[in-house]
This record gives structure tokens, C-alpha cells and sequence, in this order.
């Protein structure tokens, strides 16, 4: 699992997706829908090729870090410290 801040991390916006999604096997895409509160409606299967949400995965990777190392070094979002 990995973790990316964006208020610390400037995002790649040019090599993202516009729309929320799941990704197969590097060759199946999900197209997420939701209402106008943000409750799930359904996944599309998209027909394209899955390479623009391969690129938009690895980009986001690229500056995204490792859960354990990042919970680590912010103790103020552990539970216990906001008691």
C-alpha cells in the first residue's frame, strides 16, 4: 500500500487520467460512476486500451511513498494521539 500526500507532493496532472477507475491486469479498465453526494452508481468496463491508465498509475507512483514509512513518520494521524 502506498500513500501520496497531495499537500506535500505536487501531483503529475499531465499524465493522469480524468475520471476514477480500476485497473486489471495492466489490461482492464473500470470505469468508476457516482451521484452528486458521491455514492457509488456502478463500474463501466471500458473498451480502450489500458495503456493511459498504466502511464497515469506509474506516474502516480513515481511520487507516491510506502505506507509503513509514512505512518511512521506522522504520528498525529495515529488514533492514540488525537485522544
Amino acid at each position: 500500500m502506498y500513500i501520496l500526500d497531495t499537500s506535500k507532493t505536487p501531483i503529475p496532472t499531465d499524465q493522469l487520467v480524468d475520471h476514477d477507475w480500476w485497473l486489471l491486469d495492466d489490461s482492464h479498465v473500470l470505469r468508476m460512476h457516482y451521484d452528486m453526494e458521491g455514492r457509488f452508481l456502478g463500474a463501466e468496463p471500458l473498451d480502450s486500451s489500458a495503456s493511459a491508465h498504466v502511464e497515469s498509475r506509474e506516474a502516480l507512483m513515481s511520487v507516491a511513498v510506502p505506507f509503513e514509512p509514512w505512518w511512521a513518520a506522522h504520528p498525529e494521524y495515529h488514533r492514540a494521539a488525537n485522544l
